[in-house]
């Protein structure tokens, strides 16, 4: 069954059934404009008032179906991003994304909807295993993965946007609106994220982008909304199924949450200036998703985003006026679990977005695939549009009905995203994120910074895109070359029209967006006329670097400056030596081991300047020493632990090596060493220790295994009771005879007998003169370690 399969919902009420009917006959907008490229939205046929069965049918359908969020998490613990785009530096454009690398188990792992808590559980589960099983046989481990995580920077170099201004820029009206000011962004969820602001500003923040002010909308709020202002604000607000709000806030749900951050900071990452207003759904059944969109189109013009999907049904052509308004978009993901159809993304008033796999290095042209597991295909209930006529797939003939996806964008969890993600009671942490869903959104502001562009040239918002996007751009092989990049390679499955091809195919779309040539084609307005910054102060970010004692020294200070004018540098208060070049490179060519602090400045030609304090941290040329005596010993067959140390001159991380060790023997990279089942013997091997700055040091180490101590049991002696027989008057003498099963020495005691009656240690009975009578004499034999056994000897004398 696959990822989207109907969730069903017991017993659905009477009186949403009623509001359902109520929907059903409503009629949507449509949007109109002189201009060319404003497209107006399709106008339904409004629909009888009569309830007739197939109403009821399509109602209960509605009251059942539930959609899931589209993203995939790579399966892996980030560390915190740098802050080389603080202060809107922009420096991370011109490098490659951070890599990592996904090993073993969690190379397969499924990264659909996988949350951070499943992650970092399976990750200790592995460990244990892998532990538990280091003496014996293990399976052969899956072939490693190596993926790629993006910033915010990174993504709008890749696509042609313009990066963001550096703190202190002054920004003009019309570069503000390639950024999406006065624009509204609509991100319908599911459930109540109480930190979806938070964590949208600490990623701001980081990344060098404007943070956003919270603006309540209260429920009563009269609607339309007032225009937006021209800097961000975020909104979060709770719909009903009726397209109203509520002051209900909806529950916490673990798998919706990091749809809704990776959502909203996604379409600010395109659109910094634009407006974004959270519908929080009460759930993500069909009848809270058509509720949400009556919403934001009572709202006003915008576009929504929709990062979810449920397997396209019968009743989907009757209610696509839904995603229907005056100036409004709709844009959803179109899934991602290869090669199937959903809906809404499905619905021919909606733009659908697939996924690609990205590789970028920094510079040059970006190459994608399509993304193994991105949604598309060929509806089986929606109607061929009209703006669809005539396209053939790759891979096919002309399409016979509606063909998803329309567009595509990055997203392979292993090509992801940053997301900031703040879980319940615990810190902040970062992840990478993929899948259609974050797709979604970016096409969504993608759309609203080309609204954004048309407002500040006097021209109406765009509306429903698709006849501009297959009638003016796709049909036209010149603008279609330049806006959108055709994706020819990979596949989403194992049909004829699953893989991508020249021009449109149902894996990828048209493809991704060139986003400075496509802005212009659905606005009229070139971004290069509306992103020149006025000149402004450079920007000095300041920090701390380290250098070797001995070893030449090359370090960015890391300084933004203004386009349009030259910057010259200086350095004051550094150590002699120490300089600073053209380019605002720190150089010295032999450093001197110390801690030092300088002042640097940056100076433009306009008379602007910024200094900042940084560090200089040179490292003596000296390597870490063991400190443990470099012996271990352990005992066959029980499990051993040890602990390798070392000094640590000069400060930062020390990581533990081994060579040579016997199979089993592991060591952690802090110097912890294990072997579960120690096998007897003496082994010698080689540990290296290396710290931060790549100094090392080896020590010979020696483990002794010893075989178990041979435990020898004793056993008590045996003795047999015996029964005597002499004459009165008589010399009476024998032998006690015990048993040693461990074959030593016994000695014989023995109490209760008559008097002149003899038992020697060794065993020897004499009783000179006997008396007569009947005796019972306890006789007790002892062996060397003290066991005793008792028996009683009957004498009698007659």
């Amino acid at each position: 069954m696959n990822r989207f399969a109907l969730a069903q919902k017991a017993s659905p009420g009477l009186a949403l059934s009623v509001v359902l009917l109520a929907c059903l006959t409503a009629c949507g907008g449509g949007s109109s404009s002189s201009d060319p490229t404003a497209q107006p939205a399709a106008t339904p046929e409004t629909p009888a008032s009569t309830t007739t069965n197939a109403d009821s049918s399509i109602a209960s359908a509605l009251e059942t179906t539930s959609a899931q969020p589209a993203y995939h998490m790579a399966p892996v613990l980030l560390d915190e991003p740098d802050q080389s785009d603080v202060g809107g530096t922009n420096a991370s454009a011109h490098q490659a994304p951070k890599s990592f690398r996904v090993e073993g188990d969690l190379a397969n792992i499924d990264t659909a909807r996988l949350t951070r808590q499943a992650l970092s559980q399976r990750i200790a589960e592995t460990s244990k295993a892998r532990i538990a099983s280091a003496s014996g046989e293990t399976a052969p481990q899956a072939t490693a993965i190596i993926g790629a995580v993006h910033t915010p920077a990174q993504i709008r170099a890749a696509y042609g946007l313009p990066a963001y201004p550096p703190a202190g820029t002054t920004i003009t009206p019309a570069m503000a609106a390639t950024f999406g000011a006065g624009q509204t962004i609509y991100i319908v969820d599911a459930y109540h994220d109480a930190t979806a602001l938070s964590d949208l500003n600490t990623f701001s923040t980081k990344f060098g982008l404007p943070t956003c002010a919270n603006v309540a909308i209260p429920a009563t709020a009269i609607l339309p909304l007032a225009a937006p202002p021209a800097s961000c604000t975020f909104s979060a607000v709770s719909p009903t199924t009726t397209g109203t709000m509520t002051t209900t806030v909806p529950a916490y749900n673990t798998t919706w949450a990091p749809e809704s951050k990776l959502d909203v900071q996604w379409a600010h990452a395109i659109a910094p200036l634009a407006r974004i207003v959270l519908l929080e759904m009460p759930s993500s059944l069909s009848t809270a998703i058509l509720g949400a969109n009556m919403l934001a189109v009572k709202m006003g013009p915008g576009v929504v985003s929709m990062s979810f999907g449920s397997t396209e049904a019968a009743w989907a052509p009757s209610i696509d006026y839904h995603f229907t308004g005056n100036g409004m978009t709709f844009v959803a993901a179109a899934g991602d679990s290869g090669s199937e159809v959903l809906w809404p993304a499905v619905s021919p008033n909606v733009v659908a977005v697939g996924g690609t796999s990205l590789n970028w290095s920094g510079s040059g042209t970006r190459y994608e695939a399509a993304w193994k597991q991105t949604g598309g295909g060929l509806s089986a209930y929606e109607a061929l549009p009209s703006w669809q006529s005539g396209v053939t797939p790759a891979g096919g003939g002309a399409l016979p009905r509606r063909a998803v996806p329309d567009v595509s964008f990055n997203g392979d969890p292993y090509t992801g995203e940053y997301v900031a993600l703040t879980l319940p009671g615990a810190p902040t942490v970062w992840t990478g994120y993929g899948g259609t869903s974050i797709a979604a959104p970016q096409w969504a502001a993608m759309i609203a910074v080309a609204n954004a562009m048309r407002a500040s040239s006097g021209k109406a918002t765009l509306g429903d895109i698709h006849s501009t996007l297959y009638k003016s751009i796709a049909a036209v092989p010149g603008t279609y070359a330049a806006s959108l990049g055709d994706v020819v390679d990979g596949t989403n499955g194992t049909c004829a029209t699953c893989r991508a091809g020249t021009g449109f195919d149902e894996a990828t779309g048209w493809g991704t967006p060139n986003a400075a040539q496509l802005l212009q084609a659905l606005s009229g307005v070139s971004t290069t006329q509306t992103s020149a910054p006025v000149t402004a102060s450079p920007v000095v970010p300041g920090g701390s670097f380290t250098g070797k004692a001995g070893t030449a020294l090359s370090q960015s200070l890391g300084v933004t400056a203004p386009s349009g004018t030259s910057t010259t540098y200086a350095v004051s208060g550094a150590p002699g030596g120490l300089t600073v070049d053209s380019t605002g490179t720190l150089k010295w060519a032999a450093p001197v081991a110390g801690s030092y602090t300088f002042t640097a400045t940056a100076s433009t030609a306009a008379g602007k300047s910024a200094s900042a304090s940084y560090s200089l941290k040179v490292i003596a040329a000296t390597a870490p020493a063991f400190s443990s005596s470099g012996k271990f010993n352990g005992t066959a067959g029980t499990a051993f632990s040890g602990t390798l140390s070392a000094s640590n001159p000069n400060g930062g991380t020390l990581n533990y090596s081994l060579a040579g060790v016997p199979a089993g023997l592991t060591a952690s990279t802090t110097g912890a060493l294990s072997w579960a089942s120690p096998v007897a013997g003496s082994y010698t091997f080689t540990a290296t220790v290396k710290d931060s700055y790549g100094y090392s040091s080896t020590q010979t180490e020696t483990l002794t295994v010893a075989a178990p101590a041979v435990v020898v049991t004793n056993h008590a002696p045996t003795l047999a009771p015996v029964h005597w027989n002499t004459k009165a008057g008589t010399a009476f003498s024998t032998m006690v005879t015990g048993h040693d099963p461990d074959g030593g020495a016994l000695s014989y005691t023995a109490t209760g007998a008559p008097a002149g009656f003899n038992l020697m240690v060794s065993g020897f009975v004499y009783y000179p003169k006997a008396v007569k009578g009947s005796y019972a004499i306890t006789v007790t034999v002892r062996d060397s370690k003290g066991a005793a056994t008792s028996a009683v000897m009957t004498l009698t004398v007659s």
